[in-house]
C-alpha cells in the first residue's frame, strides 16, 4: 500500500506516460487516461479514482499558452478518507536539489519539481485558483446605497440543504444583514453586523413578531478592507434545540462574538444578504465550499506526526498570494506539536528575487527559502536542499508533506 510519502509509487508501464514542459521530458506515474482532467483531487477520488498517482488537474492560468494543454499536473494522495491534493512534498533534506535555495518568483509562482518521482512544489497560482475559483468562492456587489430588500441565492450558488454554517466576507460602510428563512412564512433568524458604533444581534421573526434575542456593541466592519465572518445554526443535543453563532475570522467555532440558543429551532431552507441605503459600499463574497490544509511530518527519529487547518486559501498575485492558516488540530503524533502556522496567517509569499515580508530585512535570502513570511518565520517546511526543516522549535525533520482538500 502506498504510505503518505508515496513511497510504494513505481514506474508501471500502464500508469506511465510522457509529458513535455517547456521542452523537458517527464516521466510520470500517471493514474488517470491523458484525456481525463479534473477540478482537483477530491472530484478525482468520487468519481472513483482511488489510486495514489499523479493526475491532471483543469486550470485556467498558464505559464505558457501551450502548456500541458491548459492543465497541470498534481499528486493525488487518496489516503486518510482520500481526495487530497499534494502541493508539496519532501522526500528527504539531501534527496534532490528541487527545493534550491536560488529558487526565484516565478518558480514558486508555477511550481517545480517531477510529481511523483521527486520534490515537487504544486505552485502559487494553481493553488490560488484552486482555493479560490474552485472552492466556489463568488462575490455579491449590491451597490452604493442599495434598495434594502433581500438578495436570495439560488441553490446553484449556495446549495441550502445539509448546511448548517456560512462563510463570508462583507465590505460595507453600514450595518450588512444576513437572512436564515425557514420554509414557513414569516420565521427567520437574522443577522445583523454592525458599523460605526452600531450593534450587532442575533434576531428571530416568529409569526411576523421580529424580536432580539441577543446582541454586543463593536464596530466591525470597514468600507475598505474585507471583514471574514462565520455563521452556524447546529442542533446541539437534542432535535429540539438548536444554536445561532457568528463569529468573526474564517472558520467555524473562532472568535465568536454572538451565540443564542433557540429551544424552538428553525430550520433553514433559504440564505440572504441586504445592503444599506445609506452606505456606498455594500458588497459580500460568499464561500460555498473550501479547503482544509494538512501537514505531514516524519522525524529523524521515523516518528511520524501531522497538523491540520480547517480552513486554507491563497490569494491572488495581486495580494502577493498572501496564505490563510486557520482552525488548527493535531491529526496524528503521541506528543503534542505547536500551532506554528498560526504566525503566518494572512502573510504575503516572498521569494529570493521579490521580498514581502515585514521584517525589513530579507527573509527569503535569509533563510533560503519561498514561503509566507512575516518577521520572519516559525516553521521553515520549503526550507533549501540540505538543510533541515523546522517546525515545533526542533530540527528534526526529515520528511514533508504539504496536501489540501474540498470541503462541501
Amino acid at each position: 500500500m502506498t504510505d503518505v510519502w508515496g513511497s510504494n509509487m513505481t514506474a508501471n508501464e500502464d500508469f506511465l506516460y510522457m509529458e513535455k514542459v517547456n521542452g523537458t521530458e517527464y516521466i510520470t506515474q500517471s493514474c488517470s487516461k491523458k484525456d481525463e482532467m479534473y477540478k482537483d483531487c477530491t472530484e478525482a477520488w468520487e468519481t472513483g479514482q482511488h489510486k495514489y498517482g499523479v493526475y491532471k488537474l483543469r486550470g485556467e492560468s498558464k505559464k505558457t499558452p501551450d502548456l500541458l494543454d491548459s492543465g497541470f499536473l498534481a499528486v493525488c494522495n487518496m489516503t486518510d478518507g482520500g481526495g487530497w491534493t499534494v502541493i508539496q512534498h519532501r522526500r528527504g533534506i539531501t534527496s534532490d536539489l528541487t527545493f534550491h535555495k536560488m529558487r526565484l518568483w516565478e518558480d514558486w509562482k508555477w511550481g517545480f519539481g517531477n510529481p511523483g518521482v521527486y520534490d515537487y512544489w504544486l505552485g502559487l497560482e494553481h493553488l490560488h485558483e484552486l482555493t479560490n475559483k474552485e472552492a466556489g468562492m463568488f462575490e455579491k456587489d449590491l451597490g452604493a446605497n442599495a434598495a434594502e430588500v433581500f438578495h436570495y441565492f439560488t441553490e446553484d450558488e449556495l446549495k441550502t440543504s445539509g448546511r448548517f454554517y456560512l462563510l463570508l466576507e462583507i465590505m460595507q460602510c453600514q450595518e450588512a444583514v444576513i437572512e436564515l428563512r425557514s420554509s414557513v412564512d414569516n420565521y427567520r433568524y437574522e443577522i445583523v453586523i454592525g458599523k460605526s458604533g452600531s450593534t450587532n444581534y442575533i434576531r428571530k421573526e416568529e409569526a411576523g413578531s421580529l424580536s432580539d434575542k441577543t446582541s454586543q456593541s463593536e464596530s466591525i466592519l470597514s468600507c475598505t478592507v474585507w471583514k471574514p465572518f462565520w455563521i452556524s445554526w447546529v442542533t446541539e443535543n437534542s432535535k429540539t434545540e438548536g444554536v445561532i453563532r457568528v463569529g468573526k475570522g474564517d472558520v467555524y467555532k473562532t472568535s465568536q462574538i454572538l451565540s443564542w440558543t433557540d429551544k424552538n429551532p428553525l430550520t433553514v431552507t433559504k440564505i440572504g444578504i441586504k445592503g444599506s441605503a445609506s452606505s456606498s459600499v455594500n458588497k459580500y463574497r460568499i464561500f460555498p465550499r473550501h479547503y482544509k490544509l494538512r501537514v505531514d511530518f516524519k522525524r529523524t527519529d521515523n516518528y511520524v506526526m501531522a497538523a491540520e487547518y480547517a480552513y486554507f486559501r491563497v490569494d491572488s498575485e495581486t495580494e502577493k498570494y498572501r496564505g490563510h492558516f486557520v482552525g488548527f488540530t493535531q491529526e496524528l503524533g503521541m506528543y503534542s506539536i505547536q500551532n506554528e502556522l498560526d504566525y503566518h496567517n494572512n502573510g504575503k509569499f516572498s521569494s529570493w528575487d521579490v521580498d514581502n515580508d515585514d521584517s525589513g530585512s530579507q527573509c527569503a535570502q535569509s533563510y533560503q527559502m519561498g514561503w509566507w513570511f512575516k518577521s520572519c518565520y516559525h516553521t521553515r517546511i520549503n526550507q533549501g536542499y540540505n538543510v533541515a526543516f523546522h517546525w515545533d522549535g526542533a530540527n528534526t525533520i526529515k520528511h514533508v508533506s504539504m496536501r489540501i482538500k474540498r470541503i462541501q
